[in-house]
């Protein structure tokens, strides 16, 4: 199993901070994951979300995907996000994990 240390969310520009809003929901902080992993969440507005672990490259994850519930917040419902990854790539240790978007 995989540890994630520590999960935080950063928007990239200091317009997109004033005005972006969201939230990585999957996984929560300190989580054991293994396996193939959903990493998903929600952004309004966004055009790129990356999943990054560790430092590493950023990994592209879908945006666009109906979320009736953000629409209270971002006036609209196509705001998740997702990413499935392979955990067991990584090996068995812990990582930090960010997610960025722009």
């Amino acid at each position: 199993m995989i540890r994630l240390i520590l999960v935080t969310i950063c928007c990239l520009s200091t317009a997109a901070l004033a005005q972006t809003k969201g939230a990585l929901e999957t996984p929560s902080k300190d989580s054991y994951i293994s396996g193939k992993y959903m990493f998903s969440g929600w952004a309004c507005d966004a055009e790129l979300i990356e999943i990054v672990i560790d430092g590493g490259s950023g990994l592209k994850a879908a945006y666009g995907t109906t979320r009736g519930d953000t629409q209270s917040i971002c006036g609209d419902s196509d705001n998740g996000f997702g990413l499935l990854y392979n955990m067991s790539t990584l090996g068995i240790q812990r990582w930090l994990l960010r997610t960025d978007w722009k």
